[in-house]
């Protein structure tokens, strides 16, 4: 049981924080701030 907690945790852990969820939301911030520039 113990293994299977070990798996999932990693799993997990590779899973939740990968670069591209994170380029996605600097570029999502990015996008609303150019367009907040152009607004202006």
């Amino acid at each position: 049981m113990k293994d299977v907690k070990v798996i999932e945790l990693v799993g997990d852990e590779d899973w939740s924080p990968p670069p591209p969820n994170v380029s996605s939301s600097k570029n999502k911030e990015s996008g609303a701030n150019s367009t907040i520039k152009s607004l202006r």
